[in-house]
């Protein structure tokens, strides 16, 4: 979608993904676009840019400081910052999460007021839940389902990793698994803030501009 101006993107793995599916290399709307495989703490700050986008990163980075450190040195003044990240409902379903560690690729896990807090020195220009905006994705009018919302996939889904992990003769793990779920959605449908999903967050994006 950005159609001008040096475009980089950061990411430890490129390296990996592109030895494992070389034709994105062919693709023509990354030719113009410099892949840096290093951490975003590596990078050089001899640079301004004036958007960064943070997508899906959040979740899975270590350190989280040296992270919002780099990003603030590569932002240049007013420029915008725009995060993607998995948030939970409440902050009761995120210590489920946290507390269980099921998901050993995701050391942290979030609420929205968490990602607002990060990036407390920065002006909050817009918070919306992805969903929202699929819905108006052209694929909607092609009768395709968005099917976040069925607390019966969710059911099938903790049974799934539960078999898996009981095959694999790991039933503690799996007991694990299937405890840490059924709490989840316990306290997603007392609550009631919202309709209970798998895996009971949601994608959202915040705007932010550098003051």
């Amino acid at each position: 979608a950005l159609r001008e101006g040096e475009k980089y993107a950061v990411d430890p793995l490129f390296e990996y993904l592109f030895d494992l599916h070389p034709f994105l290399k062919e693709i023509e709307e990354y030719k113009d676009v410099t892949f840096i495989n290093s951490p975003i703490e590596d990078m050089p700050s001899d640079r301004n840019f004036d958007i960064i986008f943070l997508l899906g990163a959040l979740e899975h980075i270590g350190e989280i400081e040296p992270v919002i450190a780099k990003i603030d040195d590569l932002l240049a003044p007013y420029g915008t910052l725009v995060v993607l990240v998995a948030s939970y409902a409440n902050s009761a379903i995120k210590n489920i999460m946290s507390f269980f560690d099921i998901y050993p690729y995701h050391p942290h896990h979030f609420v929205n007021e968490d990602i607002i807090g990060l990036f407390s020195s920065y002006r909050l220009k817009k918070q919306e839940q992805m969903f929202e905006i699929y819905r108006e994705c052209p694929f909607k009018k092609q009768g395709v389902k968005h099917e976040v919302y069925r607390i019966d996939k969710a059911i099938a889904r903790i049974w799934q990793l539960s078999g898996e992990w009981g095959k694999s003769k790991n039933i503690l793990f799996a007991s694990k698994i299937l405890l840490c779920y059924s709490l989840a959605s316990l306290i997603a449908l007392l609550k009631r803030e919202e309709r209970p999903i798998y895996p009971f967050a949601k994608l959202w994006v915040f705007v932010f501009q550098k003051q």
